[in-house]
């Protein structure tokens, strides 16, 4: 019986401390029917806790839902960049062939361009 006393009074002093530890990872919640005016029964008790573990669990939920929605926002984004730089990438290809086109054209037509430009210097037409 004394370590039962014993006990209770060691709960007792170290009670704040734990509240305070367990608070910071959660809600804690006290329920003690000796400071209230009117006794708690037991259906009123059942009601507010049931309400508390609601309250707890849609909250959580909305975590869920809120983490899994910016997940799916970073991924679009994500997607939307890849997207981007691969679209950037083939029209810089499709621009560097456009530019060996032209260059090998020109390689191609220089002697005839030559001749047009000196012939339009001289005052001729061809």
């Amino acid at each position: 019986m004394e370590q039962l006393q014993h006990r209770i009074t060691q709960f007792q002093e170290s009670y704040p401390r734990i509240e305070k530890f367990y608070s910071q990872y959660s809600k804690v919640v006290t329920v003690d029917e000796t400071i209230s005016d009117s006794l708690l029964d037991e259906e009123q008790l059942y009601y507010e806790l049931s309400r508390a573990i609601e309250t707890h669990v849609d909250e959580e939920q909305a975590k869920i839902r809120q983490e899994e929605e910016e997940k799916q926002r970073e991924e679009n984004e994500r997607l939307a960049k890849e997207q981007e730089e691969q679209e950037a990438k083939r029209q810089a290809e499709e621009e560097a062939a456009r530019a060996q086109e032209a260059a090998e054209a020109v390689k191609k037509n220089s002697p005839q361009i030559l001749l047009s430009l000196f012939l339009f210097r001289l005052g001729c037409c061809c």
